[in-house]
């Protein structure tokens, strides 16, 4: 505990400096040992008068962490032990008869020096622990967490630890954080606890309501007031923290200081390798498993979750980076979403049963993959009080343009299948169930294309391009079909953008998520494939039309994070030209390269 650190350094300070004093002092006037007279006293005097002052301040409680901690304060209560001890040696010196008129001066002087000894004592302590920002103090209370007013802006909760663990995990439900600052009886403080600590114990033993002193954290940091933003912000980078308690010496209450609030003040992002924490589900995909590597390069801590519907392959030369970690679990399931978000910032939900056929073999499993994870999820999220949660959705939801129209995220919805019903519904339980501090952003995106670390050949531009080159011929259905286009890759430099972008810009923000310029005719896409591929024969077939008909405006996602499209049709076409030729895919008509044929 603190009141013993601060106990022994301080006595120990005090004891070197009055050690400092009484033996100085003999080597200058050594006849002032001589007041006890000649023997053993006399030769211990240097050390007898430090033992003494120590041992009457430590009984008169001048080591104890005080809740007033002021200079002046504890100095005041030194003054008065030391000239009491001072007095107290005069006395016993009377006692023996050795005192001699001749070193009242100097006895004088030996009070002065003292009294100053333990002033430059006080110093050095002050000194020592406001040059240690990261000193773990443990007796810190944080501002009461009185309900906010109008206006005013809630501040987190300080609970005695004495209270049962299920109303402080009420307390926390209803709090905007999730966390909160215990103090033990005297209003010390006793560790921290988190609203993902009390579920985590509840799992782990749910027949047991645990006391809240065999769940908390007691080795929470806190830090001084005077230490400037600048180093609190390079602290809690340092070590991982989210929040951050802030006292004086003595204890007294402050407030807590947001990670969050920081990065906002310097308006700078924060190092995302050591403050952000990204859980990708579904990250073994098509998608997720370029969007994992993207985000480890660039210095983010990636969790992933996923049922390795598809295998493992995707990650597994992912194994050994000190930044990933992967855990097998079913998004349907909320001990393995609890398990995956444990220190986690932002949520990445990419798994689902992608496209019209694949969903169409089980509906009750699309609805539950699709649907009711979605909901299983914000919820987790809301008890995991993570910060952000993407979601990717589908431009399938507008079904058709009207004359090849323009449609943006304010346009009528028009599902025509039960993978865009499904994302619709995925988008309104997310966006109405979601609560501070979760921010959501959902991402409506275009057709995806380009090859990937688990590649896909049921996507059109995929598939075109792989029959292009083993078939030479590839049919077209209808072919005035318009479809909105973008590169796996530009899906996941949006989602980075997003994460890195001010919270307030993307919070319950619907963007669409593709570029105008791919906007594209399936005829057309054709064609780009046989410009690439050019002895590629190409069949048009009138029957079995896609009903899917709809042309995107994508302006939205450009301006609000400042993002454009970097990779064209005819660059993801050349780049499955290239996998081919470099021995990267065998058939693509493998079921592992289609959703559809892995799940029949």
């Amino acid at each position: 505990m603190l009141r013993r650190r601060y106990s022994y350094l301080q006595a120990a300070i005090d004891f070197a400096a009055f050690l400092a004093v009484t033996w100085g002092l003999v080597l200058i006037r050594p006849s002032i040992a001589g007041i006890y007279g000649p023997g053993l006293i006399a030769t211990i005097f240097p050390f007898l008068v430090p033992a003494i002052l120590v041992s009457l301040l430590y009984m008169f409680r001048q080591y104890r962490f005080r809740r007033q901690d002021r200079f002046l304060r504890q100095f005041g209560g030194a003054f008065n032990v030391v000239t009491l001890g001072f007095l107290l040696i005069v006395v016993i010196s009377f006692d023996t008869g050795a005192m001699v008129s001749s070193e009242r001066g100097t006895l004088f002087l030996l009070l002065l020096m003292l009294l100053a000894a333990s002033a430059v004592s006080r110093v050095i302590t002050h000194l020592w622990l406001g040059r240690r920002p990261d000193f773990s103090l443990k007796e810190p209370v944080v501002l009461k967490s009185e309900a906010a007013g109008p206006g005013q802006k809630p501040v987190p909760l300080v609970l005695p630890a004495s209270r049962p663990t299920s109303e402080i995990k009420r307390a926390i439900d209803g709090s905007p954080f999730d966390f909160a600052v215990l103090t033990d009886d005297d209003g010390y403080f006793a560790g921290t606890i988190t609203d993902g600590d009390i579920i985590e114990a509840h799992l782990a033993d749910p027949g047991r309501d645990r006391p809240i002193s065999e769940i908390m954290n007691r080795n929470h940091p806190v830090t001084r007031e005077d230490l400037s933003a600048g180093r609190m912000h390079q602290m809690m980078i340092e070590r991982n923290l989210r929040f951050l308690p802030i006292v004086t010496n003595g204890g007294k209450p402050l407030r807590t200081v947001l990670l969050s609030d920081l990065d906002a003040l310097y308006r700078r992002r924060t190092d995302p390798g050591r403050s952000r924490r990204i859980l990708v589900i579904g990250g073994a995909g098509y998608i997720g498993s370029v969007m994992v590597r993207y985000l480890l390069k660039r210095g983010y801590s990636v969790s992933v979750l996923d049922s390795l519907m598809f295998g493992y392959n995707a990650l597994k030369e992912l194994d050994n980076h000190p930044a990933y970690r992967f855990f097998k679990g079913d998004s349907r399931n909320i001990q393995d979403l609890l398990t995956a978000m444990a220190d986690v910032d932002t949520v990445v939900h990419l798994a689902a049963i992608v496209g019209d056929p694949a969903c169409e073999l089980d509906h009750r499993a699309t609805i539950d993959i699709n649907y009711e994870a979605s909901k299983i999820l914000v919820d987790a999220c809301r008890h995991r009080k993570v910060q952000r949660l993407l979601f990717a959705s589908t431009c399938s939801v507008y079904g058709a343009s009207i004359n090849g129209e323009l449609l943006s995220e304010t346009s009528p919805l028009n599902p025509v299948s039960l993978y865009a019903e499904t994302k619709l519904r995925s988008e309104d339980a997310l966006l109405g169930r979601a609560e501070p501090p979760l921010a959501v952003t959902i991402f409506r995106l275009a057709t995806v294309f380009g090859f990937s670390y688990r590649p896909r050949f049921d996507l059109v531009v995929n598939t075109l391009t792989a029959r292009a080159i083993e078939d030479g011929e590839i049919s077209i259905f209808g072919g005035s079909q318009w479809r909105p286009n973008v590169h796996v890759l530009d899906v996941v430099r949006a989602f980075a953008a997003t994460i890195e972008a001010p919270r307030e810009t993307v919070d319950r923000q619907i963007l669409n998520l593709g570029s105008e310029t791919q906007n594209y005719r399936i005829a057309e896409l054709g064609d780009m494939v046989k410009l690439e591929v050019p002895q590629t024969k190409i069949k048009t077939v009138d029957a079995a039309v896609d009903k899917r008909d709809y042309r995107v405006c994508f302006d939205k996602i450009e301006k609000t994070l400042n993002w454009r499209a970097t990779v064209t049709v005819r660059d993801g076409i050349r780049e499955i030209i290239d996998a081919y030729s470099q021995g990267k895919v065998t058939h693509y008509g493998d079921k592992i390269y289609s959703n559809l044929k892995h799940l029949q």
